[in-house]
């Protein structure tokens, strides 16, 4: 979705405003936004979601 552009370009021009964060790494959060580290947001680690999502996957098979 947009361009290459630091702000993404019209396709992204919607979803960028304060309060909405990129998901793109090439995309820099918009000026007016409180900072992810003063937000106090956290990053997920997809392989350690993964394994945490196949031991709860196994869990419930046990249990039915």
């Amino acid at each position: 979705m947009g361009d290459d552009t630091e702000t993404g370009g019209a396709g992204f021009e919607p979803f960028y405003v304060a309060g909405d964060y990129p998901v793109r790494d090439d995309v820099v959060a918009p000026a007016e936004a409180v900072g992810l580290e003063e937000l106090g947001a956290w990053s997920i680690d997809p392989a350690a979601s993964a394994e945490r999502r196949r031991q709860v996957s196994d869990f419930l098979l046990t249990i039915q």
